[in-house]
């Protein structure tokens, strides 16, 4: 695409022309019609309700509590189209939050600790990627959990605890790994408003991207098929220039369990301190930049070890 832009956002700097890629997202086939027709209605108030909002902020309109009442319903409704617990329930927490923003404190970091598996959803106000925008906007987003992939970062987790005995032997044994949080794969099938408006997210930080700070249940929330559609559109055509000079890449379906066991990987080792946080004043520069490389190494190594483990547990990946 080219052309000259009136204006610019941290998500679309400046530039003489840009390479946009489009994904064919697909309706579930096991969502019933009515729930596909809620979701489609709430997707819809969700996408007026980003743009109700600023005018709401200027003028005191109560156009918005209104939009919201009626997404409360929804989500009510929606919950009686599932026979998953956890999806029932997390559509009537949000369906409360909806009706009464003050309970949202409460109520967000219980959604974030259930386990659905059926439906996945966020509905409110999100902020995206810190550093880009720190402020929150009007969002909504419906996904199904990905249970293969999801096999594939539980299996992750399983690992952890043997990579992170390997950095103490082989580094040093004051490594420790801070608290972390759960992961739930989902494949994105609708979303509005503010999170529609720029390159597809693949991931959200809940319920911190929901204003709730040290919560005791935290989740991310990954898409899977939009974090692997980057992958496909520019990662694999773009390998060449770095240098890739080994194999060919593998097809799709493989590269989509190698992304997410390597997402899965990535976040855990960000968790990996030494204890009391005395890392910058313990080492020099090029040590840190020696154990941050064994560090990487190790852990790259995970889905090596998932390939073994597989001979043990029957897992393909």
């Amino acid at each position: 695409m080219e052309g000259n832009f009136m204006f610019t956002t941290p998500f679309w700097p400046a530039a003489d022309s840009y390479h946009i890629h489009m994904m064919d997202i697909p309706l579930p086939d096991s969502l019933s019609p009515a729930a596909l027709d809620l979701i489609h209605q709430a997707t819809r108030l969700a996408e007026a309700a980003s743009h109700i909002h600023p005018v709401s902020t200027r003028t005191g309109s109560t156009l918005l509590q209104s939009v919201e009442e009626k997404l409360s319903i929804i989500c009510f409704k929606l919950a009686q189209e599932f026979d998953d617990p956890d999806t029932c329930k997390a559509l009537q927490l949000r369906a409360e939050i909806l009706s009464d923003a003050s309970t949202a404190k409460e109520l967000l970091p219980q959604i974030a600790g259930l386990d659905e598996q059926e439906l996945v959803q966020g509905i409110g106000y999100m902020s995206t990627w810190v550093g880009k925008s720190r402020r929150q906007h009007y969002s909504a987003w419906f996904g199904l959990p990905d249970r293969g992939l999801q096999e594939v970062s539980d299996l992750v987790d399983d690992l952890f605890p043997d990579n992170l005995c390997w950095l103490q032997n082989h580094i040093d044994q004051r490594q420790v790994a801070l608290p972390g949080c759960r992961y739930k794969i989902v494949d994105l099938f609708a979303i509005a408003g503010e999170a529609n408006s720029y390159p597809k997210h693949f991931a959200y930080f809940f319920p911190e991207a929901e204003g709730v700070k040290y919560s005791p249940q935290k989740r991310t929330s990954v898409f899977a098929n939009t974090y692997l559609n980057l992958f496909e559109r520019f990662a694999r055509s773009q390998a060449p220039l770095p240098g890739w000079q080994h194999e060919a890449i593998p097809e799709s379906a493989l590269c989509a369990r190698h992304l997410i066991a390597w997402f899965r990987g990535h976040d855990l080792g960000h968790s990996v301190v030494l204890e009391k946080m005395m890392f910058l004043q313990c080492y020099s520069p090029h040590h840190q930049r020696e154990e941050a490389g064994l560090l990487l190494n190790r852990l790259g190594k995970t889905v090596d070890m998932i390939e073994y483990d597989q001979k043990i547990k029957g897992f393909t990946l």
